[in-house]
């Protein structure tokens, strides 16, 4: 049971990541576009 516990745990902290790690990439890929674009 523990052991399941933290499988689910880490695996939601590896989600968290991902989500997180696009966010930036977005922000990253907003900021230069926009620069690009002469915003």
């Amino acid at each position: 049971m523990q052991s399941k516990l933290e499988q689910l745990k880490s695996e939601a902290l590896l989600a968290l990541k991902s989500v997180k790690d696009k966010a930036q990439l977005e922000e990253l890929e907003n900021k230069f576009f926009g620069r690009k674009n002469g915003e």
